[in-house]
């Protein structure tokens, strides 16, 4: 559907573009035609397509230059590894929560604790250029215009066609720790 829409903009912005030029050149034609086309043009030009998909860039606090829109930052949270109830999934957690109804204290929920990088001291100053052990995670929620996202595992660039928006390590629990989601700990 994205790709559809993309390539109808990009066919209308053509056709209008043919039309202006051919215009100009046409002695008969008013200036006013002329300047409501190149008016309908421009407005094509700068319109933003809605579609997109959003993503957390884990280990960075900003996007992409890619054509991404930066939505928050904050830090990774999820469940503590001692526990086995909770979320199996992180969170990137926004650095300025906003609070609905609430009551202060614990209340038996879903508990939620930062999560910090946890690697020997040098496999993490190998792979980030300096020490990172018992760092926060921040993270970057990130929205891309292209229409799919997916995180490719073991590969250290795209296949053809794809546009690269963060790259880095696997990482996950401990293997004596409760099950987390895998991600990819943005090295660059």
């Amino acid at each position: 559907m994205f790709k559809t829409e993309v390539a109808l903009l990009k066919n209308k912005t053509t056709d209008l573009e043919s039309k202006v030029a051919a215009l100009k050149g046409n002695d008969a034609v008013s200036q006013n035609k002329i300047t409501a086309l190149e008016s309908e043009l421009t407005a094509l030009k700068a319109a933003k397509p809605s579609i997109g998909v959003s993503y957390v860039r884990w280990g960075r606090i900003t996007c992409p230059g890619n054509g991404t829109e930066f939505i928050y930052k904050g830090y990774m949270a999820g469940a503590d590894y001692t526990e086995t109830g909770g979320g199996a999934n992180h969170l990137c957690l926004p650095e300025d929560p906003t609070w609905s109804k609430y009551v202060d204290g614990y209340n038996n929920g879903a508990e939620k604790y930062g999560t910090e990088i946890e690697l020997v001291d040098h496999v993490s100053s190998t792979i980030f250029g300096k020490q990172t052990n018992n760092q926060d995670i921040p993270c970057a929620v990130c929205r891309s215009i292209r229409s799919s996202y997916v995180m490719v595992p073991a590969r250290a660039n795209c296949y053809p066609g794809w546009t690269q928006e963060y790259g880095g390590y696997i990482v996950a629990a401990y293997p004596s720790r409760h099950k987390a989601d895998y991600i990819c700990l943005d090295a660059y």
